[in-house]
Protein backbone atom coordinates (compact mmCIF):
# COMPACT_ATOMS: atom_id res chain seq x y z
CA UNK A 1 0.00 0.00 0.00
CA UNK A 2 1.26 4.03 -0.65
CA UNK A 3 1.47 4.25 2.67
CA UNK A 4 4.50 2.13 3.17
CA UNK A 5 6.13 4.99 1.63
CA UNK A 6 5.64 7.19 4.00
CA UNK A 7 8.77 8.99 6.01
CA UNK A 8 9.21 8.27 9.53
CA UNK A 9 11.17 11.25 9.86
CA UNK A 10 11.31 14.45 8.18
CA UNK A 11 13.31 15.96 5.41
CA UNK A 12 16.40 17.12 5.56
CA UNK A 13 16.44 21.36 4.96
CA UNK A 14 18.12 21.16 1.61
CA UNK A 15 15.79 18.22 0.20
CA UNK A 16 12.62 20.46 1.84
CA UNK A 17 13.70 23.62 -0.21
CA UNK A 18 14.14 21.48 -3.25
CA UNK A 19 10.60 20.29 -2.95
CA UNK A 20 9.15 23.65 -2.32
CA UNK A 21 10.18 24.82 -5.10
CA UNK A 22 9.08 22.62 -7.56
CA UNK A 23 6.11 23.78 -9.43
CA UNK A 24 3.55 21.55 -11.26
CA UNK A 25 0.63 22.66 -13.21
CA UNK A 26 -2.23 20.34 -14.34
CA UNK A 27 -3.98 20.88 -17.80
CA UNK A 28 -6.23 18.54 -19.57
CA UNK A 29 -10.02 17.25 -18.73
CA UNK A 30 -11.48 13.86 -17.20
CA UNK A 31 -13.11 13.77 -20.88
CA UNK A 32 -9.22 13.00 -22.48
CA UNK A 33 -5.93 13.84 -20.54
CA UNK A 34 -4.42 14.94 -17.93
CA UNK A 35 -1.00 16.36 -18.84
CA UNK A 36 1.32 17.49 -15.66
CA UNK A 37 4.10 20.31 -16.46
CA UNK A 38 7.04 20.28 -13.61
CA UNK A 39 9.39 23.24 -13.18
CA UNK A 40 12.06 21.54 -10.92
CA UNK A 41 14.15 23.51 -8.81
CA UNK A 42 16.79 24.08 -11.74
CA UNK A 43 14.27 25.70 -13.70
CA UNK A 44 14.12 22.43 -15.94
CA UNK A 45 11.00 21.67 -17.12
CA UNK A 46 8.95 18.53 -17.58
CA UNK A 47 5.72 16.87 -18.16
CA UNK A 48 3.86 13.61 -17.65
CA UNK A 49 0.38 12.47 -19.36
CA UNK A 50 -1.83 10.56 -17.58
CA UNK A 51 -5.40 9.34 -18.39
CA UNK A 52 -8.23 12.15 -17.78
CA UNK A 53 -9.79 9.80 -15.21
CA UNK A 54 -7.12 11.27 -12.65
CA UNK A 55 -7.85 15.10 -14.13
CA UNK A 56 -8.97 16.11 -10.87
CA UNK A 57 -7.55 13.80 -8.46
CA UNK A 58 -4.56 15.34 -9.71
CA UNK A 59 -5.94 18.82 -8.94
CA UNK A 60 -6.44 17.98 -5.58
CA UNK A 61 -3.65 16.54 -5.15
CA UNK A 62 -1.37 19.19 -6.28
CA UNK A 63 -3.04 21.48 -4.51
CA UNK A 64 -2.68 19.93 -1.12
CA UNK A 65 1.15 20.22 -2.18
CA UNK A 66 0.78 23.79 -2.72
CA UNK A 67 -1.03 24.39 0.10
CA UNK A 68 1.55 22.53 2.44
CA UNK A 69 4.62 24.51 0.95
CA UNK A 70 2.59 27.60 1.31
CA UNK A 71 2.01 27.44 5.28
CA UNK A 72 5.64 26.03 5.92
CA UNK A 73 6.66 28.96 4.04
CA UNK A 74 5.05 31.56 6.54
CA UNK A 75 5.55 29.13 9.67
CA UNK A 76 6.70 31.75 11.80
CA UNK A 77 4.41 34.82 11.19
CA UNK A 78 1.67 31.96 11.32
CA UNK A 79 3.30 30.76 14.20
CA UNK A 80 2.76 26.66 13.17
CA UNK A 81 3.31 24.54 15.84
CA UNK A 82 6.61 22.35 15.77
CA UNK A 83 5.07 19.22 15.73
CA UNK A 84 2.27 19.85 13.06
CA UNK A 85 5.69 21.50 11.16
CA UNK A 86 7.43 17.92 10.69
CA UNK A 87 3.53 16.48 9.72
CA UNK A 88 3.81 18.87 7.08
CA UNK A 89 7.39 18.10 5.68
CA UNK A 90 6.96 14.63 6.58
CA UNK A 91 3.33 14.66 4.16
CA UNK A 92 4.97 17.17 1.24
CA UNK A 93 7.94 14.29 0.95
CA UNK A 94 5.61 11.16 1.35
CA UNK A 95 3.36 13.13 -1.87
CA UNK A 96 6.52 14.16 -3.42
CA UNK A 97 7.55 10.16 -3.43
CA UNK A 98 4.15 9.19 -4.76
CA UNK A 99 4.19 11.61 -7.45
CA UNK A 100 7.73 10.70 -8.78
CA UNK A 101 6.27 6.72 -8.84
CA UNK A 102 3.17 8.30 -10.80
CA UNK A 103 5.93 9.77 -13.58
CA UNK A 104 7.62 6.28 -13.92
CA UNK A 105 4.57 4.48 -14.14
CA UNK A 106 3.46 6.78 -16.93
CA UNK A 107 6.63 6.65 -18.98
CA UNK A 108 6.03 2.88 -19.16
CA UNK A 109 2.48 2.70 -19.74
CA UNK A 110 2.16 5.57 -22.35
CA UNK A 111 3.42 3.56 -24.72
CA UNK A 112 0.78 0.60 -24.34
CA UNK A 113 -2.09 2.21 -24.12
CA UNK A 114 -3.89 5.79 -23.02
CA UNK A 115 -6.88 4.38 -20.31
CA UNK A 116 -4.07 3.02 -17.98
CA UNK A 117 -4.41 3.00 -14.08
CA UNK A 118 -1.79 3.76 -12.13
CA UNK A 119 -1.57 1.52 -9.11
CA UNK A 120 0.07 3.76 -6.88
CA UNK A 121 -1.70 6.59 -7.46
CA UNK A 122 -5.12 3.90 -6.53
CA UNK A 123 -3.69 2.88 -3.69
CA UNK A 124 -2.72 6.96 -2.58
CA UNK A 125 -6.34 8.08 -3.29
CA UNK A 126 -7.67 4.54 -1.58
CA UNK A 127 -6.36 5.68 1.78
CA UNK A 128 -6.87 9.30 1.04
CA UNK A 129 -10.84 8.45 1.10
CA UNK A 130 -11.16 5.86 3.69
CA UNK A 131 -8.59 6.89 6.03
CA UNK A 132 -7.95 10.81 4.87
CA UNK A 133 -4.58 10.59 6.31
CA UNK A 134 -1.46 8.71 5.53
CA UNK A 135 0.73 7.89 8.79
CA UNK A 136 1.23 4.48 9.13
CA UNK A 137 -0.16 3.96 12.63
CA UNK A 138 -3.32 5.89 10.99
CA UNK A 139 -4.13 3.66 8.10
CA UNK A 140 -3.60 0.49 10.36
CA UNK A 141 -5.57 1.87 13.02
CA UNK A 142 -8.08 1.61 10.10
CA UNK A 143 -7.58 -1.67 9.09
CA UNK A 144 -7.42 -2.74 12.24
CA UNK A 145 -11.27 -1.42 13.30
CA UNK A 146 -12.82 -2.23 9.82
CA UNK A 147 -13.94 -4.85 8.33
CA UNK A 148 -13.98 -3.31 4.50
CA UNK A 149 -10.68 -3.75 2.13
CA UNK A 150 -8.62 -1.44 1.54
CA UNK A 151 -7.30 -2.82 -1.60
CA UNK A 152 -10.21 -4.19 -2.97
CA UNK A 153 -12.53 -1.02 -3.29
CA UNK A 154 -12.14 0.76 -6.51
CA UNK A 155 -11.70 4.64 -6.53
CA UNK A 156 -13.74 5.00 -9.43
CA UNK A 157 -16.78 3.68 -7.45
CA UNK A 158 -16.05 6.43 -4.64
CA UNK A 159 -18.02 9.53 -4.33
CA UNK A 160 -15.68 12.16 -4.07
CA UNK A 161 -17.70 15.08 -3.92
CA UNK A 162 -19.10 13.40 -0.87
CA UNK A 163 -15.49 13.55 0.33
CA UNK A 164 -14.94 17.45 -0.68
CA UNK A 165 -17.76 18.15 1.04
CA UNK A 166 -16.47 16.05 4.24
CA UNK A 167 -13.12 18.26 3.95
CA UNK A 168 -14.96 21.60 3.56
CA UNK A 169 -13.88 24.24 0.81
CA UNK A 170 -11.08 25.54 1.88
CA UNK A 171 -9.01 22.50 2.59
CA UNK A 172 -10.42 20.51 -0.28
CA UNK A 173 -9.57 22.88 -2.53
CA UNK A 174 -12.78 23.25 -4.28
CA UNK A 175 -12.87 26.87 -3.20
CA UNK A 176 -9.92 27.87 -5.44
CA UNK A 177 -10.85 25.19 -7.97
CA UNK A 178 -7.33 23.74 -7.00
CA UNK A 179 -5.49 26.48 -8.12
CA UNK A 180 -2.87 28.08 -5.65
CA UNK A 181 -2.14 31.65 -7.20
CA UNK A 182 0.63 33.51 -6.15
CA UNK A 183 -1.86 36.10 -4.61
CA UNK A 184 -3.18 33.25 -2.68
CA UNK A 185 0.07 31.89 -1.18
CA UNK A 186 0.92 35.72 -0.18
CA UNK A 187 -2.58 36.41 1.51
CA UNK A 188 -2.32 36.03 4.90
CA UNK A 189 -5.98 35.34 5.86
CA UNK A 190 -6.13 33.07 3.49
CA UNK A 191 -3.39 31.39 5.26
CA UNK A 192 -4.84 31.67 8.60
CA UNK A 193 -7.86 30.00 7.37
CA UNK A 194 -5.47 27.26 6.00
CA UNK A 195 -3.25 26.57 9.18
CA UNK A 196 -6.38 26.19 11.56
CA UNK A 197 -8.34 23.42 9.05
CA UNK A 198 -4.41 21.37 8.84
CA UNK A 199 -4.57 21.80 12.88
CA UNK A 200 -7.75 20.27 13.11
CA UNK A 201 -7.09 18.17 10.54
CA UNK A 202 -3.51 16.55 11.48
CA UNK A 203 -4.92 15.98 14.74
CA UNK A 204 -3.80 13.68 16.93
CA UNK A 205 -0.02 13.42 16.05
CA UNK A 206 2.23 11.19 17.59
CA UNK A 207 6.15 11.67 17.84
CA UNK A 208 7.17 8.22 16.98
CA UNK A 209 5.17 5.00 15.73
CA UNK A 210 7.12 2.25 17.92
CA UNK A 211 5.13 -0.43 15.16
CA UNK A 212 6.33 1.61 12.08
CA UNK A 213 8.84 -0.94 10.42
CA UNK A 214 5.62 -3.60 10.78
CA UNK A 215 2.96 -1.59 8.98
CA UNK A 216 3.36 -3.51 5.27
CA UNK A 217 3.94 -6.79 6.62
CA UNK A 218 0.71 -6.31 8.36
CA UNK A 219 -1.31 -5.15 5.34
CA UNK A 220 0.52 -8.45 3.53
CA UNK A 221 -0.66 -10.92 6.10
CA UNK A 222 -4.50 -8.92 6.64
CA UNK A 223 -4.40 -9.47 2.38
CA UNK A 224 -3.53 -12.84 3.02
CA UNK A 225 -6.21 -13.68 5.25
CA UNK A 226 -8.96 -12.37 3.17
CA UNK A 227 -8.34 -14.24 0.26
CA UNK A 228 -8.21 -17.30 2.59
CA UNK A 229 -11.72 -16.13 3.98
CA UNK A 230 -13.14 -15.57 0.24
CA UNK A 231 -11.94 -19.06 -0.79
CA UNK A 232 -13.77 -20.31 2.69
CA UNK A 233 -16.53 -18.72 1.46
CA UNK A 234 -16.31 -20.29 -2.11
Amino acid sequence: MSHAYFPETAPEATTLDSMMQKRKIVKGSESSRCVIKIRDDDDETREIDIPGSYYTHMQRFVWRERAICAVLTNSEELEVGEELQDTLKKVLWYMGGIFERICVESRKAVAREQQWRSEVFDKYLKIEYHVMRHEPWLVRQFRRNNDMNLDRSKVTELDWKAYDEKLGNVWSGSRMRFAMSERSEKDMAFLRTLHECMKEYYNPIIQEDTDFGYTFKEHLQSSDEDEDSALDVV
